[in-house]
């Protein structure tokens, strides 16, 4: 799977968010040509398109992607990212393979358990509090918060980031209670240090009893909205919402009705509804509100710019699996993480 000159040739699609290093960071062993997308002239990718085996694309936000059908010989899609749901399968090109990405887990695991201690600890608040020399004694500013090994923490999806979450949370002794689309048995859940599971007919049921609620499912029909009105009136009015799946899993209005009027306690929110990674290099304030409500404005929200999974080695692991798989392909050996309902492709062969 050459072209003619005898390289691969790849068309790179991400958002100016991190540095790549196209030449040593990808560990490939097969002769390669990169292309990036966001420095090419219209005119001199469409002369280029028929040589195009791979496009890698990272479908964050707004973030452009170019019409898949105007490259004949397109094999792969690779996503540097676990969420697919900007593709449809009519984008897709015949004999072309959708294969995603995660290794940013562990990262976003971090950053989940971090959002948890600065909200119930609450970090901010009394550090601008200390240092306005306004801080009040702990009975006047809610009393003690709750240590982690007395909470619960509601997990609404059990991938690669939820279980890492789930493990991340087991070692401070939280307790872990999980919904799922297709639970597992009480041995596997015993095994991960779940202490219960809910179908997702019970997710209501289980948000009664969690101090901390994490989504860690994808968007698609069945998740959109998926935390609206009713969800939040489950919750305890101590609770707290950590989201870092995708902005259009909460409902915008119902989110933000909960936090301004305490129905919930706080929030973290690394996604959003109009995410606009872009804009965060321009000077229009409201290309870098990514809400149209004002959350800004609210003292018991943590707010992040969808980089909750942003670190070296999130990166660096990234690159290797991509690399890894155009080696995969290069040999013609089936890729690994294909998403099956996108991927149009026949059996790999040389």
């Amino acid at each position: 799977m050459t072209t003619k000159n005898g390289k691969l040739v790849a068309l790179s699609v991400i958002p100016p968010v991190a540095p790549i290093d196209y030449d040593n960071g990808f560990g490939i062993t097969a002769e390669i040509e990169w292309l990036v997308y966001g420095s090419m002239e219209p005119g001199d990718l469409a002369n280029r398109a028929s040589d195009v085996d791979i496009v890698m694309v990272a479908p964050i936000g707004n973030a452009p992607l170019p019409n898949l059908h105007m490259f004949p010989n397109l094999r792969a899609i690779l996503i540097a990212s676990a969420g697919y749901e900007v593709f449809s399968p009519e984008m897709i090109p015949e004999g072309c393979f959708v294969a995603n990405t995660f290794e940013h887990e562990y990262s976003i695991a971090d950053w989940v358990f971090m959002a948890m201690m600065i909200l119930s600890r609450r970090v901010f608040a009394t550090d601008e509090a200390f240092r306005n020399q306004t801080l009040r004694p702990l009975p006047e500013t809610g009393g003690f918060p709750l240590d982690m090994s007395e909470s619960t923490l509601g997990v609404v999806g059990l991938g690669h980031i939820g279980a890492q979450i789930v493990k991340i949370a087991r070692a401070h002794a939280v307790r872990c209670v999980v919904t799922m689309r297709t639970p597992i048995s009480d041995q596997e859940a015993a095994e991960q240090g779940i202490d219960r599971v809910y179908p997702m007919d019970g997710l209501h049921e289980m948000l009664a009893e969690c101090d901390f609620v994490v989504p860690a499912v994808p968007a698609n029909n069945e998740t959109t909205g998926l935390f609206g009105k009713a969800a939040y009136d489950s919750m305890k009015d101590s609770a707290y919402m950590i989201n870092i799946s995708r902005g259009e899993v909460l409902d915008e209005d119902s989110t933000y009705e909960a936090l301004k009027n305490n129905f919930i306690a706080g929030a973290a929110l690394d996604v959003w509804w109009a995410e606009d990674l872009e804009g965060l290099a321009t000077d229009d304030p409201e290309r870098r509100k990514w809400s149209e409500k004002p959350f800004w404005e609210l003292d018991n929200v943590l707010m992040s710019p969808h980089r909750s999974g942003f670190t070296s080695s999130m990166l660096s692991g990234k690159m290797k699996f991509i690399g890894a798989q155009i080696n995969r392909l290069n040999r013609g050996e089936p890729l690994e993480n294909i998403v099956p309902e996108l991927s149009k492709g026949e059996a790999l062969t040389k």
